[in-house]
């Protein structure tokens, strides 16, 4: 998967969970790459509250 599918499907993802109200953050190598610290990864970490299961 590259960066750019990987884009698509994060952003997807959120859609998704924005929509249904449920509460999560983007965790790990994503998480750093919006805050100006690239690394290669082909996953996404989220995390999610205990509400949001």
């Amino acid at each position: 998967m590259g960066q750019g599918s990987l884009n698509r499907a994060l952003a997807h993802l959120a859609a998704d969970l924005n929509e249904h109200g449920i509460d999560y953050v983007v965790i790990g190598a994503v998480a750093l790459l919006a805050h100006g610290y690239p690394r290669l990864t082909e996953d996404i970490d989220l995390v999610f509250t205990a509400e949001g299961l």
